[in-house]
């Protein structure tokens, strides 16, 4: 990224967490949450000898406390998040890596905008946990969606979510049938060609044990910054 393109990011992340000089330095864990609202979640992040924290207004003082003066190390530990959601009837979303993209990797030929009725299509092709991965969770579908028709059949889309008040944040999803193609590298150019000239700047989010994701995003020039998770009520424990 470039040092203004950084310093962009950096800001974000410090907004989202209450954090001033102490940026990937140190643990720090806001309460109530502050950018994040009303979210009954616990938001958490880390890169380098840092970790930050956001939690809900329903957290307990005690808990805030224990993670205050947890280590570095442990806090950096997806598995820690794990117990510390099951002892909570909680449940762990993640982890992901942040990618992050600002030069533009030029438009891919063959990529068209995709209706309603083509991205329903294509949805019932792949699994619900895999639809909401690749970030389509949100109703209704994002309003700019790049997709791959092949044979009148939808095979590949790439939507941009909202990220800092602009379509930016992609989201990738292949029919199982024409994976290990590289058409999610080319519908994800696509969008983060759109998003760098609309925006200025492309996020990726990738699961890390999804290495496919992870490996696309690096393939297209993304850099990867920093690692996410939630701990929140599930479906289940609702």
């Amino acid at each position: 990224m470039k040092p203004s393109t950084r310093a962009e990011v950096e800001q974000w992340w410090r907004r989202l967490f209450g954090v001033d000089d102490a940026l990937w330095s140190s643990v720090t864990v806001l309460h109530p949450h502050r950018e994040l609202g009303d979210y009954e979640g616990w938001y958490v992040a880390w890169r380098d000898a840092g970790v930050h924290v956001s939690a809900p207004a329903s957290a307990h003082v005690d808990d805030v406390a224990s993670l205050t003066n947890e280590r570095v190390t442990t806090l950096q530990d997806a598995s820690f998040w794990n117990a510390f959601a099951d002892a909570r009837a909680l449940e762990v979303i993640g982890p992901s890596t942040h990618f992050y993209l600002d030069e533009d990797p030029g438009p891919a030929d063959g990529v068209v905008d995709l209706t309603d009725k083509e991205l329903t299509r294509l949805r019932a092709t792949v699994r619900p946990e895999e639809w909401d991965e690749g970030g389509m969770a949100d109703e209704p579908p994002p309003p700019v969606r790049f997709g791959i028709i092949e044979d009148g059949v939808p095979v590949a889309v790439a939507v941009l979510n909202e990220w800092r008040d602009g379509a930016a944040d992609i989201g990738v999803v292949v029919a199982p049938s024409h994976r290990g193609r590289g058409l999610a590298a080319v519908v994800g150019r696509h969008a983060a060609s759109y998003a760098i000239r609309q925006q200025g700047i492309a996020r990726w989010r990738a699961a890390t044990t999804n290495l496919a994701s992870s490996r696309t995003a690096q393939r297209l020039g993304f850099e990867p910054y920093a690692t996410q998770l939630a701990v929140r009520r599930g479906s289940s424990t609702a």
